[in-house]
């Protein structure tokens, strides 16, 4: 079995909807193997991106100071940390399909260097793939918001990610599509980014960050979902 993370720190960004979607969330991360979470909730609507860059800088504090009792001096050794903590941020209306958190172990290649989503949107679907698997996504193209922000990534990825996003404060468009401006870094980089497909997560929020009045259209959803997952007896690696 491949070598996987001994500690997960899990975050969801949170703001308030009506219908509240928060509760099955957290429900749905529970049942995919992930009870410790901890909730960003953006109560001075700062918008997804201040709230997303709050959760991976408290969750990666979290993970450093497990291991150098100081935040500082961990960030000059955040490659160790590669193969022991991993973060995982998820936004309040997704839901993960069950059992998520066992089948990665035999599936993702967790001494890779790179970003993991379980949530495969419809515009990212191959109709021609017609087996279960991660995908590297290619991001050569002009990178799009994907709607149900789902990421997994080592906790060195997340320190530098942290590092490349944009300032929403200084610019109004850097507020919102997280996942944009994500995969935008990971193709600056040179970072790889692996979706899902079928896709292992899905956007259950009826309203989006966007300011999209008509709700949340069909290309920021999944086209194929499932809604629970099992540890394969056989599969290969990616590497």
């Amino acid at each position: 079995m491949a070598l996987q993370p001994s500690k997960w720190f899990v975050g969801v960004t949170a703001v308030d909807r009506d219908p509240p979607t928060l509760p099955g969330t957290l429900e749905s991360l529970a049942e995919a193997g992930w009870d410790e979470v901890k909730v960003f909730f953006d109560w001075k609507q700062q918008g997804p991106m201040a709230t997303f860059k709050w959760a991976i800088s408290s969750l990666t504090g979290d993970a450093m100071k497990q291991v150098s009792g100081s935040v500082e001096d961990a960030i000059a050794h955040a490659d160790e940390l590669l193969l022991n903590s991993w973060l995982a941020v998820f936004q309040d209306d997704v839901e993960v399909a069950a059992g998520l958190r066992g089948y990665m172990a035999p599936t993702v290649a967790f001494s890779k260097p790179a970003v993991w989503s379980p949530y495969m949107p419809s515009h990212l679907h191959r109709d021609e793939q017609k087996k279960h698997s991660w995908r590297i996504v290619d991001l050569k193209k002009k990178p799009s918001s994907h709607g149900a922000l789902s990421l997994l990534m080592p906790v060195s990825v997340a320190v530098k990610m942290l590092g490349g996003l944009p300032n929403p404060t200084v610019d109004p468009k850097y507020a919102k599509q997280v996942d944009f401006w994500v995969t935008r870094w990971c193709r600056e980089q040179g970072i790889s980014y692996h979706a899902h497909q079928p896709s292992l997560a899905k956007h259950t929020g009826t309203t989006s960050t966007l300011g999209d009045p008509g709700g949340v259209d069909a290309s920021r959803q999944a086209k194929c979902w499932q809604p629970a997952v099992q540890i394969p007896d056989r599969i290969e690696q990616l590497q």
